[in-house]
């Protein structure tokens, strides 16, 4: 099981566009947590990785800026950027090659 908290601060830029900003965490169980980053000693035997039990807790930071614009009354574009930074004993996984997640994204809607 994960959940996420976060929240989102919208200021408008004129009559047609705006800028979102949405920070939040995320905590996970033991069981999503041991999945994706846990090492069993099966694992570690085939891998040649340290063993590695990992219990429920935050997994991650994450901030979301997005810029949305109408282009007209029923089109939308939107465009931003998502940060996530693993924290705690996901960070420290041996099989996590890098605590920081930076993706990019567009979006194009339409209104029925």
């Amino acid at each position: 099981m994960r959940a996420t908290l976060g929240a989102s601060l919208s200021q408008a830029l004129g009559s047609h566009d705006s800028i979102t900003a949405s920070p939040g965490l995320t905590w996970s169980d033991r069981v999503y947590l041991e999945a994706a980053y846990g090492v069993t000693a099966a694992q570690a035997a085939r891998d040649e990785l340290p063993g590695y039990r990992i219990g429920a807790g935050l997994e991650n930071v994450h901030l979301d800026l997005e810029w949305s614009s109408e282009l007209g009354p029923r089109w939308a574009l939107g465009t931003g950027v998502s940060l996530a930074r693993l924290v705690g004993a996901a960070a420290r996984s041996p099989v996590v090659e890098r605590r920081i997640d930076a993706s990019l994204y567009a979006s194009l809607g339409y209104r029925l």
